[in-house]
């Protein structure tokens, strides 16, 4: 492997349960990129359709694609936990393996993407040797509807970290109600790295966000409040995520008043220990200096 080749390698990583109809279309776009993943790891999470075959055939198809099957009696959690549970299980096979890389993607089955996609975010990464988190945007299927993130988080369904800023942070951890990819963003730049959101890079989400469990808007909203509240996220912040929400995001008040409820529920359930405190403490200092009610200090941490 050349240098050029060595500074834009990536792998990717995909948990996929019951993902029958949206697996063929993934393994198009990524089999169509002018710049394929050395190694693209599948991980069939127990389905119970038929997944685990088209896993298989891929790999027998495609050198850097790789199939690992994960004992449905293994699964542990609610959703959020046993799909992290499963990428990790892809990147024990990763470790495994005799392979360099610049990048480590955690990819979703239900996206698409153009197929300059990667060369254009693993470029970005070969140029900017601070960042360590960065994804593009997406759109919905729908053809309409777009997500809009801040600069600081990226999408999780399509998150990709530097390799050693995922190691420094111990990658990721197996949150009871979601919020890894957050909680990655924010130890991220705990440690000194940028995190950097690429609109400019777009790929198609074939799902609605939260909803893979077959979950209802509320749930997977009040979901996301329970998650916020166990990643640390202050309640000023929490609060202005409320009110701006509710003029700004459809269904107005009902979707926003949902996840402000979880967030308040939270409060009251028992803290599962993963999340750090001094990433707790760094985060509600973080955006309260957001919000100006704190002025600013200089991050420990910090690589410059």
């Amino acid at each position: 492997m050349n240098i050029e080749a060595k500074n834009k390698s990536y792998v990717l990583i995909t948990p996929a349960y019951n993902e029958e109809d949206n697996l063929p279309r993934l393994a198009e776009s990524i089999i169509n990129q002018n710049l394929k993943p050395v190694m693209w790891v599948i991980v069939n999470d127990g389905s119970s359709d038929a997944t685990g075959t088209i896993v298989d055939e891929l790999a027998a198809q495609h050198e850097f694609i790789h199939a690992v099957h994960v004992d449905p009696a293994s699964k542990k959690g609610l959703y959020y936990a046993k799909k992290i549970h499963a990428f990790n299980a892809g990147y024990a096979y990763l470790e495994k393996q005799d392979i360099d890389y610049l990048c480590l993607g955690n990819l979703d089955a239900d996206i698409s993407m153009p197929a300059d996609y990667y060369d254009n975010v693993v470029s970005t990464f070969a140029a900017n040797d601070d960042l360590g988190v960065a994804a593009g945007s997406y759109r919905y299927s729908d053809g309409v509807s777009k997500v809009q993130w801040s600069g600081n988080y990226v999408p999780g369904s399509i998150l990709m970290s530097r390799r050693a800023c995922y190691e420094q942070v111990d990658g990721y951890r197996a949150l009871k109600y979601g919020a890894e990819d957050t909680l990655l963003c924010i130890m991220a730049e705990q440690y000194g790295w940028r995190v950097q959101y690429l609109p400019q890079f777009q790929v198609v989400q074939h799902r609605v966000v939260g909803t893979a469990e077959d979950t209802s808007f509320v749930e997977a909203r009040y979901r996301q409040g329970l998650s916020e509240q166990n990643v640390g996220y202050s309640l000023p912040y929490a609060l202005g995520k409320f009110v701006r929400g509710a003029f700004l995001h459809k269904p107005y008040f009902f979707g926003s008043f949902c996840r402000f409820a979880g967030y308040v529920a939270g409060f009251f359930q028992a803290d599962d220990g993963l999340v750090p405190p001094e990433t707790k403490k760094f985060l509600r200092h973080k955006q309260l200096v957001q919000m100006k009610l704190k002025p600013n200090k200089a991050n420990p941490h910090s690589q410059s």
